[in-house]
């Protein structure tokens, strides 16, 4: 029995390793991305919160993520706030994340459909 477990040990622990060494090596080398945020909104949180908690570096990808010039200047004519440059992208990122409505993922249980009656 402690061959057994001495052979699986042996066999297991090299393929382990291989098997772990794409993800370290994805990290050592990470692409650069540049993602450009449109309209601020809540559709962009998802985006921002991926950056916040590391899911693209965790993922092989260094992401630099800024707001439109669009973006920006609406901001500044609707609250008077400027955009800090180094916030502000060019317009041209690789990515851009534009405008939407908020996708339903399921149906919520307090709705209930009526059949028209005219």
């Amino acid at each position: 029995m402690r061959i057994g477990l001495k052979v699986g040990v042996s066999v297991l622990l090299p393929v382990m390793t291989l098997a772990l060494a794409p993800a370290a090596n994805a990290q050592d080398k990470l692409l650069p991305v540049t993602v450009e945020l449109g309209d601020v909104s809540l559709t962009k949180l998802p985006f921002v919160m991926a950056a916040e908690a590391g899911i693209y570096r965790r993922n092989g990808l260094e992401v630099r993520q800024y707001i439109t010039p669009n973006a920006a200047e609406l901001i500044r004519r609707s609250s008077g706030l400027i955009v800090p440059k180094e916030f502000v992208g060019t317009g041209r990122g690789e990515i851009n994340i534009g405008g939407g409505s908020p996708t339903l993922v399921r149906m919520p249980r307090t709705i209930r459909f009526r059949a028209s009656t005219s």
